[in-house]
This record gives structure tokens, sequence and C-alpha cells, in this order.
């Protein structure tokens, strides 16, 4: 039995070694683009999100000032069921508030989730250590199946 310092290394094990490295590097490589195309989709998923319910809190709020105006247009030519008139759109325009209560939350989870993962690297930090233990996994199954 040889010691450490006595091992010899052979052309063969060195170019065997530069193949393992090369296969490692290129399963890596690949890796990091499909989690940066990852990352790229899913940041224009919730950039859409966001957008949708921006346009859905612009829609309430648009249906609120139209409702007040008209409001303020039957005041001067409805008399008699101003009360009734009152019960039926008070409740809808606290619905369409708390609608737009809740989109605007949804927005700001939309906003947190993109600004987590671009400003600290949240998605490619939950993903880069499995990728490269996965890819040094298949760049040595790929080596020990050329030798």
């Amino acid at each position: 039995m040889q010691s450490p310092g006595e091992m010899k290394v052979n052309v063969t094990d060195m170019q065997a070694f530069r193949d393992a490295t090369r296969d490692f590097m290129e399963v890596q490589r690949s890796f990091v683009n499909e989690v940066s195309r990852f990352a790229e989709s899913s940041l224009k998923v919730n950039e859409n999100g966001a957008s949708f319910y921006e346009k859905l809190i612009f829609f309430d709020g648009t249906a609120i000032a139209l409702t007040v105006t008209f409001l303020g247009f039957l005041s001067g030519h409805l008399h008699s069921s101003r009360n009734a008139l009152l019960w039926l759109v008070c409740p809808a325009w606290a619905l369409l508030l708390l609608s737009m209560y809740c989109c605007s939350k949804r927005v700001t989870c939309f906003y947190n989730a993109n600004n987590s993962s671009t400003a600290r690297g949240g998605i490619f930090e939950r993903l880069l250590p499995s990728a490269l233990e996965a890819s040094c996994h298949e760049a040595f199954q790929i080596n020990d199946r050329r030798g």
C-alpha cells in the first residue's frame, strides 16, 4: 500500500479527472441556465398577476366614483326612496372597498415575491444547492458510463 505522498498519477487518471470536471461544469452551467429561465418566467408571471389586480383596483374605484356621481344626480330628481336606494348601494360600496383592500394586499405579495427573488436571489438560494448536488451526481454518472 502506498502512502499519500508516494501516490503516482497516471496521464489517464488526469484525463479522466479533466473529463469529469468538464462534464460537471457543463451540467452545472445548463442547470444554472434552466434556473435562470425559471426565475425570469416566475418574475413575469408575478408581474402579470400584479397588473391584473391593479386593474381590478382601478375598476372598483371607478365603480364607486360612478355610483357616487349617479347618486348625486338622482338626489335632485328622486325624493321618495332615497333611504331604500342607500340600503342597496352602501353594501355594494363596502364590498367594492373590501375588494380593493384584498387586491392591494395581493399586489403587495406579488411585489414582495419579485423583490425577494431579485434582490437576494431568493429563487437561486433555494434551488442552487440542490442543483449543484444533482449536477455533481449526474456528472459522475456520465463519467462512470465512459470508464
